[in-house]
């Protein structure tokens, strides 16, 4: 009643309806016996005694949602304790029964049916429900409720007495409900019936129609309604740090093709996993895991804007490479002196998509900058170049000319075919993290 008069002192909404009614009944008691004295009659009021006796119901409009709603704070308490969530605010949505849309409805008409003079601004049911649970999670477990909170909590209450209150409006053509079932994973789901198309249904709907097709007012309940689901999401964290891989067997992300993996290992899964896992807790775990393989280094909290730096990075950034190559000509000094004219000198290559990954990148040609090039020679067959170049540049297509799709290359530049036996990244030359976030 306290909603549907729009009553707005939120406080009140935690008092029991015992509570309300005794102090209801004093007001009324007040009342009557001023009338008594003015009037020189004597009357006996006994709605004390009748509010004791009387048995509580289940409230018609909210199902009980509203009524018992402190009746779900303990497992909500539980479940946020269980999760450790570090945070000292939080953030709550709620989702209830569709069928508190279509019972505060029929009480609105009834209302208007009934009253000659009826309040419009009535409190929406949600804003009292997630008030009446916040509170207490407030008090028991220190923390402040604050809709800007990083960590948010979704609430859902079911109520199966009343779940399909709303089918009656799918039979009435202007309400423009339709609801079907499909089959989705092997289950038998209802689509159509979410609650923004039952709020667009109602408002299609005149209300001698709804008056005449549903129930005004709404028949009783019998059930109490159910904490059907508790769901907590903290907001993107953002991390930046720089990583260092020491083995070849390793890759930068998981490598599969379909559900086969043909690399055990990953960057990212030996770091993500761990930061995934346990975020909160010292991220000098990652690094004790495989040190011989993957170990990170300045690790520091970004803001979002920060990550900005990562992609326009793939564009800007550039890489030092060492490459052992392997030439189908012994090496000779006229062939390092033919690769060191490149030292300190800047030039241009085009490569089509490598072969390699044509399966998955478009065709085209990419002009790519290298920046130095320099050779040092090896016994027979091989020889060591350190490349500096830009992003995106495909180094193995360099080295070996991929059927003559890079131009130049390393094998036309030694005029011998050459192949690239062990490549290494010896630096990513980009400022990251930004100087400003480490600590």
């Amino acid at each position: 009643m306290l909603r549907f008069l729009g009553v707005r002192d939120f406080e009140i909404y935690e008092l029991s309806s015992k509570e309300i009614k005794e102090i209801l009944a004093k007001y009324r008691q007040t009342t009557t016996s001023t009338v008594t004295a003015a009037g020189g009659e004597k009357t006996e009021v006994v709605m004390d005694q009748d509010v004791k006796e009387e048995k509580e119901t289940i409230c018609t409009a909210c199902v009980g949602t509203v009524q018992y709603a402190g009746a779900f704070v303990k497992e909500i308490v539980d479940r946020m304790q269980k999760e450790a969530y570090v945070t000292k605010t939080f953030n709550m949505n709620v989702t209830l029964p569709t069928s508190t849309l279509i019972r505060n409805h029929a009480m609105a008409i009834y209302w208007n049916q009934k009253l000659s003079s009826y309040p419009t601004a009535q409190v929406d049911i949600k804003e009292i429900f997630k008030l009446l649970i916040s509170w207490p999670i407030e008090r028991q477990t220190g923390l402040t409720l604050d809709f800007g909170s990083e960590l948010r909590m979704q609430v859902a209450v079911k109520h199966e007495e009343t779940k399909d209150d709303h089918v009656f409006l799918s039979k009435m053509k202007e309400s423009g409900l339709i609801i079907k079932t499909k089959r989705e994973n092997r289950k038998t789901i209802v689509v159509g019936d979410g609650r923004h198309h039952v709020v667009k249904a109602l408002t299609m709907v005149k209300d001698h129609r709804f008056s005449s097709c549903g129930h005004v007012p709404p028949i009783p309940v019998s059930s109490r309604p159910q904490l059907e689901s508790i769901e907590m999401m903290r907001e993107s964290v953002f991390v930046g740090g720089r990583y260092l891989k020491y083995t070849r067997d390793v890759s930068q992300t998981p490598w599969s093709i379909g559900t086969t993996m043909l690399a055990e290992l990953s960057v990212s899964g030996i770091v993500c996993e761990t930061l995934k896992n346990a975020f909160h807790a010292d991220e000098g775990e990652v690094n004790t895991i495989m040190p011989d393989k993957v170990q990170i280094r300045h690790l520091a909290a970004l803001r979002p804007e920060d990550t900005k730096v990562i992609k326009d990075g793939e564009e800007t950034k550039t890489k030092s490479y060492s490459a052992l190559c392997w030439t189908s000509k012994p090496v000779t000094q006229a062939m390092i002196d033919a690769v060191n004219e490149y030292n300190g000198k800047a030039f241009y290559v085009e490569q089509q998509t490598p072969i390699r990954v044509l399966q998955r990148r478009a065709q085209m040609i990419r002009k790519k900058e290298i920046h130095s090039l320099k050779a040092f020679p090896l016994e027979g067959h091989f020889m060591v170049v350190h490349l500096h170049t830009e992003a995106g540049t495909y180094i193995k297509e360099f080295v070996h000319g991929d059927l003559g799709r890079n131009q130049p290359s390393l094998a036309s530049i030694i005029d011998c075919e050459a192949d690239i036996m062990e490549l290494d990244v010896l630096e990513v030359d980009l400022e990251f993290p930004p100087p400003e976030c480490l600590p």
